[in-house]
């Protein structure tokens, strides 16, 4: 029974994406070698032969890879005490999204929790999820300003706050019910966002 790959935004994603990473770039460097020594043995230990120019051009996908591990690889996942309040606080009421890394052309931004519900998105970024203080303040605001704009693209007038603060967090977020047409809005913004995070 093959196990399902995790979908971006749940718990699971941001470790199973981590191993992931390293195990897609493992492979590629057997193989890699593989081909190159191959290429070696049939062409009488002579390094210019086709077999090389194939071996060289799976350095594209370790690259992909080890880019993209080196932009997750400093963040640390959000506690389980910290998700138990937050899941606790939206039931009934919302969707919550764990862990995601958002990219611009000019940096990445973390988020560990985000709380979508209707005309409300709500943030939390965890202190000490990126080295040091100066860098999390950055972050925040950062992430603000590059979420904010996606939202406006996307014709929504929505603009999202972020804590710094679990507490601050679980009680900014209204009471307000949760219902299949608000599913379907708040799952259409999930698929939305998923477009800009690694």
């Amino acid at each position: 029974m093959k196990k399902e790959k995790p979908e971006k935004f749940s718990k699971e994603y941001f470790s199973y994406r981590k191993r992931n990473l390293l195990l897609n770039m493992l492979i590629n460097f057997a193989v890699a070698m593989g081909i190159f020594i191959l290429g070696l043995a049939l062409n009488k230990w002579q390094a210019r032969n086709i077999f090389t120019v194939i071996a060289i051009l799976f350095v594209l996908p370790i690259a992909r890879s080890f880019t993209v591990l080196i932009t997750i690889l400093p963040y640390k996942p959000v506690s389980k005490e910290d998700i138990g309040k937050a899941e606790e606080a939206i039931k009934g009421k919302g969707m919550l999204l764990y862990e995601s890394v958002f990219t611009s052309s000019e940096r990445a931004m973390h988020l560990s929790l985000i709380a979508l519900q209707k005309g409300h998105i709500t943030a939390y970024d965890a202190p000490g999820s990126e080295a040091g203080e100066k860098k999390h303040e950055t972050n925040m605001k950062e992430a603000k300003k590059y979420i904010d704009t996606h939202l406006k693209n996307q014709g929504l007038g929505e603009k999202i706050v972020i804590y710094d603060d679990i507490d601050k967090f679980v009680s900014s977020l209204p009471e307000r019910p949760y219902d299949e047409d608000t599913a379907a809005e708040l799952d259409a913004l999930k698929k939305s966002m998923e477009y800009f995070v690694v």
